[in-house]
């Protein structure tokens, strides 16, 4: 079961329901929700309108790549994503189209459409967990990816699935309450001043 977000002010019953379980599913997710997520990526803003963000995706199962991917992760997030249907690498152009230099906004761009994707995979009852921990030279090799781009994140797709799949240390994991820092601790009004 979901745990319950406890909100300190209203917000879209997309964002309250989103939730990056660790448990999925074994039911598969379809290539249209796929491809939906990814047009709702594709109109994400960013600097330059340069869209430096790209994705490559994998089917569970059916097809080779998925190993191919799901060996990069480390072995603490293959214990739980191996359950994940679809994974999918998240790669930016390291240098910006418009001027040639290093596009320091592309983190914040490609992050931006990944949460447009998130958004919409919510609204189709799928969720999404970003995964940090993999091996970026792996990836880039096993992807033949161009050295104008790079690897970020990781994201494992799939429907939300009962705690039981998971290995005994993390169920715990599933079932704790969300927690988030105050509001008071991340925004202040017109000068640095935040409550600790």
């Amino acid at each position: 079961m979901k745990p319950k977000k406890t909100l300190s002010y209203p917000v879209h019953e997309l964002i309250e329901k989103r939730w990056s379980p660790r448990s999925f599913a074994g039911k598969p997710v379809s290539e249209t929700d796929l491809l939906s997520m990814f047009e709702a990526a594709r109109w994400s803003p960013s600097s330059y309108n340069e869209q430096p963000w790209r994705f490559i995706y994998t089917f569970k199962g059916t097809d080779p790549n998925y190993i191919k991917l799901f060996d990069t992760l480390s072995p603490s997030n293959k214990e739980w994503a191996s359950r994940a249907p679809v994974l999918i690498l998240a790669l930016y152009r390291v240098r910006s189209e418009h001027t040639g230099e290093l596009n320091v906004k592309a983190t914040f761009d490609l992050g931006g459409a990944v949460a447009n994707m998130i958004l919409e995979a919510t609204s189709r009852s799928i969720s999404v967990h970003h995964i940090g921990g993999f091996n970026i030279p792996l990836a880039t090799e096993n992807f033949n990816i161009p050295e104008e781009y790079k690897p970020f994140v990781v994201l494992a797709v799939g429907y939300h699935g009962e705690p039981d799949v998971l290995p005994e240390g993390l169920k715990w994991k599933e079932e704790s309450p969300q927690i988030r820092k105050k509001t008071s601790e991340i925004i202040s009004n017109g000068t640095f001043n935040f409550n600790k």
